[in-house]
């Protein structure tokens, strides 16, 4: 494995251990990061339609 490869794989550990320091998350992160992947589902699944809407306006409605 090239060393480029090796030092990218390292950083990813330590992230990733960084990341599971910060477990279990809060239920109000939670709870805000559905909201935002609802918001986001619905606005993707409506543009395919032909929808408009930007995705403020699909958030507000």
């Amino acid at each position: 494995m090239s060393e480029p490869i090796k030092e990218l794989l390292k950083e990813v550990d330590a992230l990733k251990e960084q990341l599971s320091t910060l477990r279990p998350l809060p239920e109000e992160a939670l709870r805000k990061i559905q909201d935002a992947l609802d918001i986001e589902y619905t606005y993707e699944s409506n543009r395919i339609e032909g929808n408009t809407l930007t995705l403020q306006e699909t958030a507000l409605v």
